[in-house]
């Protein structure tokens, strides 16, 4: 039988200092400013500050995995799909987190609707959108 799917509870965030604000309001036009200045590799990265959309997503919960054992995951689940990833362990006893950045903003979008939460080798991953962009200058392909 297969196990019933999860719940993902949202997690209360403080809203930021002076206020919320509408959203989208300022930040778009900051991020295309920065990314800008240093020729579309801000810290966005060229393709989501200049209108290709979200592409990085952010893994978080994964089990007490290397990075070789992540990537390979990630050719097995995306093939083709990935331009570039990071990954973090910290060995400190808290869950490695990677970020990963699709080839386009319909892959991301389509990952994300397809693997929000599962299931891996007994921790419930959890994905959603990085709120920064990979610079795939300096990550690893």
């Amino acid at each position: 039988a297969d196990a019933p799917a999860a719940v993902v509870v949202p997690r209360r965030v403080p809203p930021p200092q002076g206020g919320l604000r509408p959203r989208g309001s300022g930040m778009a036009e900051h991020r295309t400013t920065a990314a800008a200045a240093d020729g579309g590799r801000g810290q966005l990265g060229g393709a989501a500050a200049t209108g290709g959309g979200r592409r990085t997503l952010h893994f978080t919960g994964l089990p007490l995995v290397d990075g070789a054992t992540f990537d390979a995951f990630l050719q097995d689940s995306f093939p083709g799909q990935i331009e570039c990833s990071k990954f973090m362990e910290t060995r400190d006893g808290r869950p490695p987190v990677a970020w990963v950045l699709f080839v386009d903003a319909e892959t991301a979008d389509l990952v994300l609707d397809t693997h929000q939460s599962f299931e891996w080798e007994g921790c419930s991953v959890q994905v959603q959108y990085a709120r920064t962009e990979l610079d795939p200058a300096k990550c690893h392909r």
